[in-house]
């Protein structure tokens, strides 16, 4: 809110993720502000996938084992997420309209519980950001069956994503990106676009971020109209993942 009303000198930016940016809008009644309108994109600069994990020994192999066990059992699933409005909430309720399988939605305050809960054997499936998600698989604890990203990540070449396994369009991720106050002046927009881009394929950024599970976004996506785009994109995405979810406005 503070930067939508700042004057658009170039002073007052926000690094914003898709929360505050899309998710916001639909589900609070009043948010104070809205971004499709006070803000103007700069850029996109990095994305991060969910993953579906399960316990190291459940008996699923993969996706298509754990929706098939869902569906013999109805209800039988519990699936964690961090919280009800998340975007793991929203992933959640994407997937459960493609298969047809009866999910039953376990919100947490947060991914720590919620990983715990999963490791006791509390807990059948956990959707959690891939940064999170990729040590307990490292470490043997748990197994990813899936990511949320429409193509594999360079972060984890070896995950197959949901769309693989059959189910086309469950795709959510969380995404990070340069935004500024409306009315930013088209030169002063693009010097700042050109930052951003700079910094993304900088060996030192590229490095600190490898095998953590963020994609930096490409020049595609850092510049305002690719940004934009994507930015509206994933609006109508959330739009129809919230209306599967039943969360109204509050």
């Amino acid at each position: 809110e503070l930067v939508a009303q700042a004057r658009p000198d170039g002073y007052t930016l926000l690094f914003g993720a898709n929360g505050g940016l899309v998710i916001n809008t639909l589900i609070m009644a009043n948010l104070g502000y809205d971004p499709f309108r006070q803000l103007q994109p700069i850029g996109l600069a990095a994305l991060v996938a969910m993953g579906l994990a399960v316990r190291a020994e459940h008996p699923a192999r993969d996706l298509a084992q754990l929706v098939a066990m869902a569906k013999a059992r109805p209800g039988s699933l519990s699936v964690g997420t961090p919280g009800i409005g998340t975007s793991n909430h929203l992933l959640l309720a994407l997937l459960a309209a493609a298969t047809g399988a009866d999910l039953t939605h376990v919100p947490y305050r947060g991914s720590g519980p919620m990983n715990a809960d999963l490791l006791a054997g509390n807990l059948g499936c956990a959707i959690d950001q891939l940064p999170a998600s990729l040590p307990l698989q490292r470490e043997g604890r748990t197994r990813i069956l899936a990511l949320s990203t429409e193509a594999r990540t360079p972060q984890a070449p070896d995950l197959p994503t949901i769309v693989e396994a059959g189910f086309p369009g469950v795709v959510m991720v969380t995404h990070f990106g340069l935004s500024a106050p409306a009315g930013l002046p088209n030169g002063l927009t693009l010097r700042l676009a050109e930052t951003l881009r700079a910094a993304l394929i900088d060996p030192a950024m590229q490095g600190r971020l490898a095998g953590q599970g963020v994609d930096l976004a490409g020049p595609d996506l850092a510049n305002p109209e690719g940004y934009a785009g994507f930015l509206r994109a994933d609006l109508e995405r959330s739009r129809r993942a919230v209306q599967l979810a039943g969360i109204k406005p509050e």
